[in-house]
């Protein structure tokens, strides 16, 4: 046979080989055949999309204060109920930042008080200085009064005796001027000591009374700080931010983030530690535009979790 022969035969042997197979792959008809009434009813269509869980609460927790982290207390999903300590601070420069305002204030209380008590008794000294000038000066003026009278009557008795015009009257006359001049000099002293006196006193009592005011604002209390004085205030200052230098959990959740490790600065009100709670937790997702109106509230749906099965 010629090969142009061979060629015809190959093509309907592979043709009836590709029938043979049609019609053996055929599926068999079904002979039982079901049929239903139409009905009226609802379209459902699903719409879905992908999302992730989130907790309803969640809280970035941070130090009041700026520090040194020396212990961290948790870790990554440690759970933790509220109170709890999560953190310290070194606080080895606040303890001795508190005891230093401590001491000053001791100090300045202490300075106060020995100047307060040595302004009382300079105005005491004063008082006494001035009371023993006052009373020569009273005494002299007590002496120069009886010199005067003594003299006035000398001079009287004189003039009876031998007239008027007598050099005898005429030197008592003279004594009794001199006498009477040094009286009324002894009283001018007299009123300006009285005077210079009441100045230094005033004076002195200004500066006791200076003195205990200022005795007094170290220890009662200030008109803007309510029961501290002002010392007392910057020395509670310090006692408060020893205080901040222990980290605490607002709330009972799992810690989902550290910032910050042992040796490192914690920032004052720079998170370090993220705390969310796990007992309510939604799902965030966001819907394509075109499912978006689709979507209403309160509609049924069914949520699949990859890590469940």
């Amino acid at each position: 046979m010629s090969k142009r022969s061979w060629f015809i035969v190959g093509s309907v042997v592979a043709v009836l080989l590709i029938v043979g197979v049609a019609i053996a792959l055929r599926p068999a008809e079904d002979a039982s055949l079901r049929t239903v009434a139409a009905v009226r009813g609802d379209v459902v269509q699903d719409v879905t999309f992908t999302g992730r869980l989130v907790a309803k609460e969640d809280v970035a927790v941070a130090f009041e204060v700026t520090g040194l982290l020396d212990q961290l207390l948790v870790g990554v999903g440690d759970k933790v109920s509220k109170g709890e300590e999560l953190a310290r601070l070194d606080t080895r420069i606040a303890r001795l930042e508190a005891t230093q305002s401590q001491a000053a204030r001791a100090s300045e209380q202490h300075v106060a008080r020995v100047t307060w008590q040595n302004a009382l008794r300079a105005k005491s000294a004063t008082e006494a200085a001035n009371g023993a000038t006052t009373e020569k000066k009273r005494q002299a003026v007590r002496d120069a009064k009886d010199e005067f009278d003594q003299a006035k009557e000398v001079h009287l008795a004189t003039e009876r005796e031998s007239g008027t015009e007598s050099s005898t009257t005429k030197t008592a006359l003279s004594t009794s001027l001199t006498k009477e001049a040094a009286y009324h000099t002894a009283q001018r002293a007299l009123e300006e000591t009285l005077k210079a006196n009441e100045k230094t006193e005033s004076a002195a009592a200004d500066a006791a009374a200076l003195a205990e005011a200022q005795y007094l604002a170290t220890t009662q209390t200030g008109p803007s700080i309510a029961g501290l004085s002002s010392l007392e205030a910057s020395e509670e200052i310090k006692n408060v931010l020893l205080t901040k230098s222990t980290l605490v959990s607002p709330l009972e959740g799992v810690v989902t983030d550290i910032s910050v490790d042992e040796g490192e600065i914690a920032v004052a009100n720079t998170a370090i530690i993220t705390i969310q709670t796990t007992d309510s937790l939604e799902l965030s997702a966001n819907a394509s535009e075109s499912d978006a109106t689709k979507i209403s509230a309160g509609m049924p749906a069914t949520i699949t979790l990859d890590a469940f099965t």
